[in-house]
């Protein structure tokens, strides 16, 4: 069985020296050598610094969110947050800001064909048209339908289906 050796890394200040003694030699070569070795065992070192920094912050979670939560809760069981659908809050201690923002979910969108629900409104056009179809609009002698199938016409149709929204007191 071949055991393996594992080479000692030398350390950041023994590079140091060795960097020194290639300098007042003139080997420049083994000054590029060694600037790069000397970057990445700066770079380890940092990286072992931020994933313990990293991992404390980690532990610390559940201290705060068990600290944020109790407050929260009271108001969510009161109902003082029925009208959001979550809580976002932020506190940069270098900048000293604070910010806690109420969440409310966008109207989701109908994926497919014509007539889906806009971004806008969670009602689609083709409801609507289930609906007021067949009344007349206004002076046309059309009916809301009619005037819908008249053009693909994206202008067109859009301004049918504000009208829709409209009468459906869904718009202003």
């Amino acid at each position: 069985m071949v055991e393996a050796t594992v080479e000692a890394q030398p350390t950041k200040d023994e590079l140091l020296a060795q960097m020194n003694e290639a300098i007042a030699s003139g080997n420049f070569k083994l000054v590029t050598q060694l600037s790069r070795q000397i970057t990445k065992v700066a770079d380890t070192e940092d990286k072992a610094e931020l994933e313990a920094k990293q991992l404390a912050v980690k532990e610390k979670t559940e201290v705060v969110l068990s600290a944020i939560m109790k407050p929260l809760a009271k108001l969510y069981e009161a109902g003082e947050l029925d009208s959001a659908d979550g809580v976002w809050f932020t506190w940069d201690f270098e900048e000293n800001l604070k910010t806690c923002k109420l969440l409310k979910k966008a109207v989701t969108t109908h994926k497919g064909g014509g007539g889906g629900a806009g971004k806008r409104f969670s009602v689609g056009t083709e409801e609507l048209l289930s609906k007021h179809g067949g009344e007349l609009v206004g002076e046309t002698g059309k009916t809301y339908q009619e005037l819908w199938d008249e053009s693909t016409e994206k202008n067109h149709r859009y301004q049918v289906r504000m009208k829709l929204l409209k009468l459906d007191g869904v718009s202003q």
